[in-house]
C-alpha cells in the first residue's frame, strides 16, 4: 500500500500543471483503479478540495465524489497522536505540517512508500517518493 499526496489529485485537477506530471498523476490514478491499493488522510482529503475551493469552485463536490468513489483508496481519519507526532517530524525534518500528518500517518500505518512530486519527503531516509 501507497500513501497519496494531495499534489497527485490537484495535478489532475489542474488545467495549467506542466503536461508530464498531469501524466504521471493520470498514471497512478489508473493505477488505482485497477487494483492497487492506497491511502490518504482526511487531511489530504481537505487539502485537494480547499484548492478546489480557491480555484475550481463548481469542481468541489465533483471532486469529493471522484476520490471517494475509487475503491481501493482508503481515507484515514487524524487523531490528536498523529498531529503531536506530525508536530515532532515539522521541527525534525522542516517539512510542512500537512506534509508532516502525512508522514505521521505513513509511520502509524507502517507505509513507507509515497506517491507525491514534493521533493521535501526525498531529505527523509526511510521513504520512497515516487512519481
Amino acid at each position: 500500500m501507497k500513501y497519496l499526496d494531495a499534489n497527485i489529485f490537484i495535478y489532475v485537477l489542474d488545467l495549467s500543471a506542466k503536461k508530464e506530471f498531469s501524466r504521471s498523476a493520470e498514471t497512478i490514478l489508473k493505477g488505482i483503479e485497477d487494483g492497487e491499493r492506497a491511502v490518504i488522510s482526511s487531511i489530504t482529503l481537505m487539502e485537494v478540495l480547499w484548492w478546489c475551493e480557491k480555484y475550481l469552485k463548481e469542481k468541489i463536490k465533483d471532486t469529493y465524489e471522484m476520490i471517494l468513489s475509487y475503491d481501493n483508496l482508503k481515507t484515514t481519519n487524524v487523531t490528536a497522536d498523529i498531529i503531536e507526532d506530525a508536530i515532532f517530524y515539522k521541527y525534525k525534518y522542516g517539512l510542512e505540517l500537512n506534509d508532516c500528518i502525512s508522514l505521521s500517518l505513513m509511520v502509524a500505518i507502517g507505509i513507507k512508500e509515497i506517491y507525491s512530486n514534493d521533493s521535501g519527503f526525498d531529505d527523509i531516509e526511510w521513504i520512497k517518493r515516487l512519481f
